[in-house]
């Protein structure tokens, strides 16, 4: 069974929309006849809406607050690119995902890699000539989960059609402005998911 911990939001939740529906029952069991009583069912209405989304308030606030995710796809042509990005990344404070540190042996491929693309805000592809058909379902599964994907390409070649209409970070000169585009593309400014 998978539960999850009851919080001190919930729990101040659950007591906000408590005293409000409490404090809507006292005052509408009078007559709301004067300003004061107006005003109080107006405090005691936002109050309860307060203690019923305080969860998603505090879920918000909390995955503000935390670095960005992300979900590094690269072939075994870029493994040494893909790492050093990954270094330059973590060293920004960014929490990167690769498969050859988190896919554990005897863990199937596709569905560790489905979940780590659900918990990653963006998707970093580190393509080459010989992109692979995992890079292909990598991409599609990060386009379909609303991930913004960023090509980054390491030699000259044919982007896959999956990313033809992406602006791509060109990384065959190594420059550190080139890394600062990768970095400034997955913090959270620039991210479709965080955007209201």
């Amino acid at each position: 069974m998978n539960r999850q911990k009851l919080t001190a939001a919930d729990i101040l939740g659950f007591l906000a929309a408590l005293a409000g529906i409490v404090g809507m029952t006292a005052i509408t069991a009078g007559t709301l006849h004067d300003d004061k009583s107006w005003a109080a069912l107006a405090a005691v209405l936002i109050s309860t809406v307060a203690g019923l989304t305080s969860k998603w308030i505090s879920f918000g606030v909390r995955r503000l607050s935390r670095s960005p995710r992300v979900f590094l796809s690269f072939s075994s042509e870029t493994s040494s690119e893909a790492h050093r990005i990954a270094e330059t990344l973590r060293r920004a404070g960014v929490r990167v995902w690769l498969a050859d540190e988190q896919v554990k042996p005897g863990e199937e491929f596709p569905s560790a890699i489905l979940r780590a693309i659900a918990n990653s805000d963006s998707l970093v592809a580190v393509l080459s000539n010989k992109n692979s058909a995992h890079m292909e379902f990598e991409l599609g599964a990060a386009r379909q989960a609303g991930l913004k994907v960023i090509p980054v390409i390491t030699e000259l070649g044919e982007l896959p059609s999956s990313v033809k209409d992406i602006r791509y970070v060109d990384l065959r000169a190594e420059s550190q402005a080139a890394f600062q585009q990768i970095i400034d593309a997955v913090s959270y400014k620039s991210s479709p998911k965080h955007e209201s």
